[in-house]
């Protein structure tokens, strides 16, 4: 199954928290998917009302003279808050936010029934970012696993926005809770990790958080869920977005038989002067790229499966519903081999992917690679590669 994280990358410094560079660089990469053709005009008419609405707020909140509620700056009064995360993409920060100096707020929420957390430092410090997390299913006091996630990423003082869709993108491996002292409240501590990035709400960009933990409140009263703070304002915008995509994608859709899908013939060089032949599926949609070798119960060994883009991005991958072991091959635009993962374990959600962005992926059955003495350095011969 692919990921792909995309398009401009602006330095928000790493665990440091150095202050954002003065000059952003610009390189551009591609992006997989229109938000736009996934929701209705209306809806991104409203979102880019709202999305304008809690760029204004976090203004306003970091204006000299603007009305601010007075507490400790700190997330958990135990001394025991945090939050850790890995951002790629249009953003880039590598996040260690202590328990002092962070911001987090936390409420159950009705549909879909869960809680939603956030998380954002206090003002003057960079990167100058709200996370926002809501986990679905989670109940008062009760520990879990594998838990659906959504995630929400606002860049404060602007109006850049990024969500994923519904929340099919992004899961929480371990959840546990501890009493706190005030009454339904909990000290929730979840570890996960999203494996597709998360679009722009307004404009272009997507941002790939690819592992997150964190430690923060949850005050499970009712009244809480109405109360308008700053984090359930900003996610006005996000959640009507987000509503408007998940319906907009048919959800629990059968897999795509491998049949359907387009097949061609491609040839491996090693640097033996070694040919070997493969007959390959294209994953030429974002369904099929989604979809990938899943659910395969056993392949030829000269078969496998392409993913390509069309200009070099990130790609991350992960074996979820797969049922046998895979090589990874990612290869530039001339389809020279410049990374392998191979035999990757099946079912396994351990994030797979190259530090640099990629033209291409093949996949082949688990093995081939030493069998047939593939190489880092080798070329993949195919009509869709630049010739050098």
């Amino acid at each position: 199954m692919l990921t792909t994280v995309t398009l401009g990358r602006a330095n928000f410094g790493a665990i440091s928290e150095q202050p954002q560079r003065a000059k952003l660089n610009a390189k551009i990469f591609s992006k997989r998917g229109n938000m736009q053709e996934m929701i209705p005009t209306f809806s991104r008419q409203a979102l880019a009302f709202f999305a304008l609405c809690a760029a204004a707020v976090v203004s306003a909140a970091n204006t000299p003279g603007a009305p601010v509620k007075a507490r400790a700056v700190a997330c958990l009064a135990s001394g025991d808050g945090y939050l850790r995360a890995r951002i790629a993409g249009a953003v880039e920060a590598h996040l260690n936010w202590p328990n002092n100096g962070t911001l987090c707020e936390g409420e159950s929420r009705v549909e879909p029934p869960g809680v939603r957390l956030s998380f954002r430092r206090a003002a003057g410090s960079a990167p100058n970012l709200l996370l926002v997390f809501g986990l679905t299913g989670v109940k008062q006091g009760e520990s879990a696993r594998e838990v659906k996630a959504n995630l929400t990423v606002i860049v404060q003082g602007s109006s850049r926005i990024y969500g994923t869709l519904g929340d099919s993108r992004c899961t929480v491996d371990s959840l546990t809770q501890r009493p706190l002292s005030a009454p339904h409240a909990y000290r929730i501590e979840a570890r996960g990790f999203c494996t597709q990035p998360a679009h722009a709400v307004r404009g272009k960009g997507d941002v790939l958080v690819s592992t997150f933990e964190f430690a923060g409140p949850v005050n499970f009263t009712t009244e809480n869920r109405h109360r308008k703070s700053f984090a359930a304002f900003a996610l006005l915008a996000s959640g009507l977005w987000l509503a408007a995509a998940h319906t907009a994608r048919p959800q629990g859709a059968a897999p795509e038989p491998l049949s359907a899908f387009p097949q061609s013939l491609l040839s491996i060089q090693t640097s033996s002067g070694k040919v070997v032949n493969f007959k390959i599926w294209l994953a030429d949609t974002p369904r099929r790229e989604q979809q990938g070798m899943m659910f395969i119960r056993e392949m030829d060994e000269h078969t496998g499966m392409l993913f390509m883009f069309p200009e070099n991005k990130l790609v991350t991958m992960w074996m979820k519903n797969t049922y046998v072991s895979l090589d990874l091959l990612f290869l530039n635009a001339q389809g020279k081999i410049d990374y392998i993962a191979a035999q990757a374990i099946p079912q396994s959600v351990t994030i797979i992917g190259p530090p640099t962005p990629e033209f291409a992926v093949l996949e082949l059955k688990g093995g081939s690679c030493d069998k047939f003495g593939i190489k880092v350095g080798d070329r993949v011969l195919h009509k869709n590669f630049k010739k050098i």
